[in-house]
């Protein structure tokens, strides 16, 4: 880009163009620092996965959005300056007290939104739990993070909940061999699709009543829309949750289930359905959260 990088200072005369890096769950988890950018510029261009497109235009209402190899000619206003969103952490979250504690930044769309609630409304009552076992692109780490079906099978046995698939990719025989030897459901439908529509997602996770799932790009959405979200993580979590904590600064609506050792997902999972068990009584008696 050529153009001054952007320090942070306050630039109130000045157009600042922040650039997409990494992947998906990078940029919505970066996102949360949006709102702090914007406050000390006249105006701001965000670039992003042409996936999140739709859900940041919608969030970030004060802004231009533009996917990763749009042409900026389009843009009414050309950009001063620059800063990777990756960078804008280190700007405004270098301390865990510098981290605001808003329950959520991204917007669903409202009609998709009302879809996905029909659609859960329609299936037999309990509360509707969505969930994702899979994550990671590299060998090594879909190795560490990723689970199957059969390790959740205390959890899908809870019982007054619906459970929801959030898994992307094409998992239905997975599901069907699934409830074949276990009798469970997992609700899917053929106009899901996360990998190629983020916002519909987006409208499908926000309306669930929690999501639980391994750590992939599912929880940072969940987070970043203020889901409830239970964070399955292996025993050597990524950097971003940090260590010791069973909560993320990053995402106020979320709650960490770490593994007590090495490739230990049986504690993990053992935790998770005694919560669950105990989020459905308050369920049923009346949440007050």
């Amino acid at each position: 880009v050529s153009l001054p990088r952007w320090n942070g200072d306050p630039q109130t005369e000045k157009c600042l163009l922040v650039c997409a890096e990494q992947g998906v769950g990078d940029q919505i988890m970066f996102a949360s620092c949006l709102s702090q950018a914007k406050d000390r510029v006249d105006r701001c261009i965000i670039e992003c996965e042409p996936r999140l497109k739709p859900l940041f235009a919608r969030s970030f209402t004060d802004a231009t959005v533009i996917g990763t190899g749009e042409s900026l000619a389009s843009v009414p206003r050309p950009a001063d300056m620059y800063i990777p969103l990756g960078s804008l952490p280190g700007l405004f979250r270098s301390e865990v007290g510098h981290f605001p504690m808003y329950r959520g930044y991204l917007v669903a769309n409202s009609e998709q939104l009302e879809k996905w609630r029909a659609r859960y409304v329609a299936i037999d009552g309990g509360i509707k739990v969505g969930i994702s076992w899979r994550g990671g692109k590299k060998r090594r780490v879909k190795q560490q993070r990723s689970t199957v079906l059969d390790q959740w099978c205390d959890i899908l046995n809870t019982g007054n909940v619906q459970f929801i698939n959030l898994q992307y990719g094409d998992c239905k025989n997975e599901l069907a061999d699934f409830k074949h030897r276990h009798g469970v459901i997992v609700h899917d439908w053929n106009d899901a699709d996360p990998l190629r529509n983020l916002d519909d997602f987006a409208a499908q996770i926000t309306a669930l009543d929690l999501v639980i799932s391994v750590d992939n790009a599912t929880v940072h959405i969940a987070g970043a829309l203020g889901v409830p979200v239970w964070t399955l993580l292996p025993y050597a979590a990524d950097w971003r949750w940090l260590r010791n904590r069973a909560d993320s600064p990053w995402y106020p609506s979320m709650r960490l289930f770490r593994q007590s050792g090495l490739n230990d997902w049986q504690s993990a999972f053992a935790h998770v359905a005694a919560e669950l068990r105990m989020y459905v009584s308050k369920d049923a008696n009346g949440r007050s959260d």
